[in-house]
């Protein structure tokens, strides 16, 4: 009998109360204070390989118009480019004396 009594009861739809500001609000003002707001997206980072390859043509294969950071990309550019600089004995024989006399990291030449 208890349970039809509770069937024949009137039915009161149950609300939920949204919280006026989340439990989490004060934390993000707070790290936002503290480390700023989201960062301003970068622009893309020049493509290295591709900009010393330019630089390489631009010179006809001499190394001193690159910079330190184009001159430690050529072994990629020496192994990987279609245009077979690894076939210029000058443009390796250059890059070479380099890497021993200014790349302090590079592997020496016994």
């Amino acid at each position: 009998m208890r349970l039809t009594d509770e069937l024949t009861r009137k039915w009161i739809a149950v609300r939920f109360v949204r919280p006026t500001t989340l439990a989490i609000a004060p934390v993000a003002q707070d790290l936002e204070r503290r480390f700023g707001g989201v960062p301003v997206p970068l622009p893309p980072l020049p493509n290295l390989l591709e900009e010393a390859e330019r630089r390489l043509i631009a010179g006809k294969g001499d190394i001193c118009g690159l910079d330190r950071r184009h001159r430690k990309a050529l072994p990629y550019i020496l192994w990987t480019s279609p245009r077979e600089w690894s076939q210029n004995e000058q443009s390796v024989q250059d890059y070479l004396a380099w890497a021993d006399r200014d790349w302090r990291t590079a592997p020496r030449r016994p």
